[in-house]
């Protein structure tokens, strides 16, 4: 009797495994299936998509018949089918695909989205926007949105949108030193290029404002020339990092004005900033400040001394002429500091 009931418990095993990979065959035929299909119905949408792109008068308004197949796509084909070709798109032809995605009801789909309490949905809208290259009325309102990543992604659609309202805003998010969209701010600002120059300019203009350091480092960036009289009213700044940037941002403008101050800035009481101003002459290669630098061989600071010593190296033959004659400073550590700086090797040198 136990035989037996063990015998009728494996056959239904063996059946249920059996029913089981048959289910498994089919669904996994059914994917496929679909998929081919789904696949099929997307070349064809790409294909007509190309033909209203090649063909068609960018001012005139495409049929509503020449858009039935893009229509018949899910969201989720017709956002893959718009990633794939909008990347290889500029100008009129990429503003066209733009309008069709409003046509089709994607732009207003990605509003909804943007309009959600989830802040993942938010997240998908603001990134389609991103993709389409629109959004103006719904994304700048996200960049105070009290989700990280949502900010982060408008702060990204904002870099290819720099009307003054956007980088007003930017700026201001800048004040928040502890925002994780910290970086993704000044990094959409170094992308907007031109357009951001003249609020920054503004903005360091303020000496009092709570975003100077951020401001600052953006600024040195782009290192436009109309930083030059904020940068060099910022070198008596109260706040050593304020004056640190400002050596930082000197030394990207370069010139005879940026040099000077410079100069003056290495006896300053703070060691990151004539650190800082140091490594910005070394970098212009401003040789009549070495028998200021070879004066920092003796600072007590050994990053100064480093950069003191670096700076020199870089000035050629004046500067390697300081350093060798430093080998015999009395006061070891600048001898150190000298005999570092004249080791390393040549970068025109091979390295066997």
């Amino acid at each position: 009797m136990f035989d037996t009931l063990l015998a009728w418990v494996a056959l239904v095993e063996g059946l249920g495994i059996f029913v089981l990979a048959g289910l498994m065959l089919i669904h996994g035929l059914g994917l496929s299936l679909l998929e081919k299909h789904s696949r099929r119905r997307v070349e064809r949408a790409r294909a007509r998509l190309l033909e209203i792109l090649e063909a068609e008068d960018v001012t005139e308004k495409v049929p509503e018949k020449r858009l039935e197949y893009l229509r018949a796509l899910t969201r989720g084909q017709q956002i893959l089918l718009f990633s794939q070709i909008i990347p290889n798109l500029k100008g009129s032809r990429r503003n066209t695909l733009t309008g069709l995605a409003g046509d089709i009801g994607l732009t207003n789909w990605a509003e909804r989205l943007c309009k959600s309490r989830f802040w993942w949905r938010r997240l998908r809208g603001i990134r389609l926007f991103t993709l389409l290259g629109s959004g103006e009325d719904i994304v700048p309102g996200l960049l105070e949105d009290f989700h990280p990543a949502v900010r982060c992604q408008a702060v990204e659609w904002a870099a290819a949108h720099p009307t003054t309202p956007v980088i007003d805003s930017l700026l201001k998010m800048l004040e928040n030193r502890r925002d994780p969209a910290r970086f993704s701010i000044q990094d959409s600002l170094l992308r907007m290029g031109y357009p951001a120059a003249e609020p920054l300019r503004a903005a360091l203009d303020s000496s009092t404002a709570s975003n100077l350091v951020g401001v600052l480092e953006v600024a040195i960036g782009l290192a436009s020339p109309q930083f030059l009289a904020p940068a060099l009213d910022l070198r008596s700044n109260q706040e050593p990092a304020v004056r640190t940037l400002a050596a930082k941002l000197l030394g990207a403008l370069g010139g005879g004005e940026a040099t000077e101050v410079l100069t003056g800035m290495l006896s300053d009481q703070d060691p990151q900033v004539r650190q800082a101003a140091a490594a910005a002459l070394g970098n212009l290669g401003h040789w009549p400040a070495a028998t200021a630098l070879a004066g920092l061989l003796r600072d007590s600071v050994w990053g100064v001394r480093r950069e003191a010593g670096l700076a020199l190296r870089n000035f050629g033959a004046p500067g390697h002429l300081i350093l060798r004659h430093s080998l015999g400073d009395e006061w070891a550590p600048a001898a150190e500091m000298a005999k570092q700086v004249l080791d390393i090797p040549n970068q025109a040198e091979p390295a066997f």
